[in-house]
């Protein structure tokens, strides 16, 4: 039985999360991956979605998004109880309906967008061009940041992340509201997907030291 000195245990992992340590969400991805991977197996299995469950990409997305639902609900989990997969399973089933959908319902991709979209349209904000590529002209630190942001994530997830992202900054009370406005999706989607494409952007920092620089941000601080 693990110790609860133990860092890896999930007492202690639980612990960090519900104190937001980010760091700690991802060492509990990496630990209990497989029983996440099990109870996301079952609940897209039961939604008769065969296809997906065949999609190892997909897959291993809504597993890391099952332990992104376990990480924003940690404060609430109580040890001795469920273990949190089971304790999240209704958020974490919301969570893959809202991105598969039931066998009854026509699919397009999982954000609502169509075509090929790139992370390169301009925020609505004022007019003003705050493009990754302009902000790299303005402060060479965003190269390395355009690396890491582009390196995961389909282009259509980088585009509502990154709209989302710059609408919030830019002091848009409703950013999700303006980016399912233009881009065609619900307002709970866009604040989905900017959520998700964050939280894979920031785990990509925190594991590969080329990119030790961008833990200081506030974006990205631990």
């Amino acid at each position: 039985m693990t110790e609860p000195h133990d860092p890896y245990s999930l007492e202690t992992l639980m612990a960090a999360m519900a104190d937001g340590q980010l760091p700690a969400l991802w060492t509990f991805h990496e630990t209990f991956e497989g029983k996440l991977r099990h109870v996301v197996l079952s609940h897209v299995r039961s939604m008769y979605r065969h296809d997906v469950a065949a999609d190892r990409e997909r897959i291993d997305s809504l597993t890391t998004d099952a332990a992104v639902v376990i990480f924003e609900r940690a404060r609430s989990w109580k040890p001795g109880g469920a273990a949190p997969w089971n304790w999240a399973g209704r958020a974490i089933r919301s969570m893959i309906a809202t991105e598969i959908g039931h066998r009854s319902v026509e699919l397009g991709n999982d954000d609502g967008l169509d075509g090929e979209a790139g992370t390169d349209a301009a925020p609505v904000a004022g007019g003003v061009d705050l493009t990754i590529d302009a902000l790299i002209a303005h402060d060479p630190a965003f190269v390395l940041f355009a690396e890491v942001y582009r390196s995961v994530g389909t282009a259509r997830d980088q585009e509502a992340a990154w709209l989302f992202r710059t609408q919030k900054e830019t002091g848009d009370p409703s950013p999700a509201r303006t980016v399912a406005h233009h881009l065609g999706l619900s307002a709970a989607n866009a604040r989905q997907v900017h959520r998700r494409h964050f939280a894979r952007v920031s785990e990509r920092i925190w594991s590969d030291d080329r990119y030790t620089d961008l833990r200081d941000w506030a974006w990205f601080a631990a």
